[in-house]
């Protein structure tokens, strides 16, 4: 294999920052022995000097930019005026952050939002993985009985959905590209809904605060024409492990009937598939444009009506695919 100057300046300066030949090698995809060869070759013969040229002298060495991919590496949330920073502290060169920026998109790293996830204890990761192992054991007709449910808040302006304005320089303030806000937001509801392989359920809207009778209420109106609508008679009832969901008044409830309640883990709304499907009806109602709570209602119950079958089937199936992911996280974050 032909190795190049800026992989043999790597090689180097991965050398001299203390990792082993194995180590190099794993890190730059060239063999053990050919960075050994480098190794002593650069031993014998001395350091790499530059014979000069037409070109400007690049402005980061190998070992500043392996110091800046080091830096990334302990630490990614580091801004690039803290890398510029350091680079001047330690190496006494002064760069711009577009020289950091390509050096670390010329290793395939790039800014981007992150993921926001739940803190999880190792209780909670034991408990998931737990689940994760009994979940993968369900049916595929099992997993199509699941009628997943939960809450979610809609809010009335547009917070719901996400936009971009593609405007000209200047003009950030003209009113066709500003979206106005109110105090307090505009206003919000809170809806109750549930869905299942065969279709989304009979969706509630929850005026004031809902403690475990007012739950039981809503199950005692809404499962039933739910369940009707889905064509289910046999069937598992999903539902996180909220303090209202988990009283003891809820649990007689589910006993009463006779109802079967997926035993689920505290801190894992991301085996939730519902939790796409709230995602894709905001989507739907921030499109309409609610001027008020009234319209926002009938937004809501207009794009929770008319939601796709397939995005029902796809979402409800998913729920396998989460479940051996997070086997396979042994109970960590997933992608979903």
């Amino acid at each position: 294999m032909t190795i190049d100057k800026i992989l043999l300046g790597k090689i180097l300066a991965l050398s001299e920052a203390g990792y082993t030949q194995a180590q190099i090698a794993e890190k730059t995809g060239v063999s053990q022995s050919a960075v050994s060869r480098c190794l002593k070759r650069h031993q014998d013969h001395g350091p790499i000097t530059h014979r000069g040229g037409n070109g400007r002298p690049a402005a980061l060495s190998e070992v500043m930019k392996s110091a800046i991919l080091g830096q990334n590496q302990a630490n990614s949330r580091l801004s690039l005026r803290k890398h510029v920073a350091k680079l001047a502290k330690e190496y006494d060169t002064i760069v711009s952050y577009g020289t950091v920026r390509r050096a670390l998109a010329s290793n395939n790293i790039f800014a981007y939002s992150p993921a926001k996830k739940p803190a999880l204890t190792a209780r909670h990761i034991k408990n998931r993985f737990s689940a994760a192992q009994d979940w993968i054991g369900l049916t595929e007709n099992e997993v199509k009985s699941i009628v997943f449910s939960d809450e979610s808040k809609f809010n009335l302006l547009y917070s719901d959905g996400k936009t971009s304005v593609w405007r000209e320089p200047g003009s950030r303030l003209e009113k066709r590209h500003i979206t106005e806000t109110k105090k307090f937001g505009g206003g919000s509801v809170m809806v109750w809904a549930c869905f299942s392989y065969y279709g989304p359920g009979k969706i509630y809207f929850i005026d004031g605060i809902m403690d475990a009778p007012r739950y039981v209420s809503i199950l005692s109106s809404c499962l039933p024409p739910s369940l009707e609508s889905m064509g289910l008679t046999k069937f598992i009832f999903q539902q996180d492990n909220d303090s209202k969901h988990t009283a003891s008044v809820t649990k007689r409830f589910f006993s009463n009937r006779s109802i079967e309640v997926l035993p689920w883990p505290a801190m894992s709304p991301d085996m939730n598939p519902i939790e796409n499907l709230w995602d894709y009806v905001k989507q739907r109602v921030a499109e309409s444009e609610p001027k008020n709570i009234r319209e926002l209602k009938v937004a809501i119950e207009r794009a929770w009506s008319e939601i796709p079958p397939e995005k029902c089937q796809k979402y409800a199936m998913s729920f396998s695919r989460r479940a051996l992911a997070l086997c396979r996280s042994r109970g960590g974050h997933t992608k979903y």
